[in-house]
Formats: structure tokens, sequence, C-alpha cells
């Protein structure tokens, strides 16, 4: 079954204060969306990120901002893995989604 944009759910992922070495354990995060079945014909080619844009902050760790889609169910699991990342690794990360 393909995953449509009408299916698909927007969220903001904003994560800041992350120690470097944890960077792969949030891609691997993302990676673990079905973003792979999305008909990306859909999307704005401009808005959409190819890659995760991280920044890196004056004190060594890192953050990013990215919007990503994924169904609701998958989001839920997404968002509560990154939390207990966070709450682990003592550093902010949020992933909203917008209101219907």
């Amino acid at each position: 079954m393909t995953t449509t944009l009408a299916a698909a759910t927007p969220a903001l992922v904003e994560i800041d204060g992350m120690p470097v070495r944890l960077r792969g354990d949030v891609e691997k995060l993302m990676l673990d969306l079905p973003q792979e079945e999305l008909d990306y014909s859909l999307f704005d080619v401009w808005e959409t990120a190819w890659f995760t844009r991280w920044h890196r902050n004056p004190d060594g760790t890192i953050g990013c901002r990215e919007r990503i889609y994924a169904p609701a169910a998958d989001l839920a699991a997404f968002r509560k893995n990154l939390a207990e990342l966070a709450d682990r690794a003592g550093f902010v990360a949020e992933c909203t989604t917008r209101a219907a």
C-alpha cells in the first residue's frame, strides 16, 4: 500500500543541544519512518528536505529543524522514541504536528 499525502501527517522536528555522537541515532529514527512509500509527486520539491540540515552550536552540540511527513501512528512512535532518547541524553527534542 502506498501512503499518500492525504494519509501522511506533516510534523516539525526540532532538536537542540544534542551531543554529536547521537546524530546517527536520530537519523536512524527518521529512516524508520515510511517516507519511501510517500507519493513525492504531491510535495513541493522546493519545500522537501532530502537530508537533515544539522547546525552546530557554540558549545559543540548540534541541532536541527526539519519538516517530516508520515502516517500518524508512525509519527507517534517516532515522537516517543525521540523523547526517550532526549530524556536519557539530556537534550531538547520536540515533534509537533499542525492542528487540523
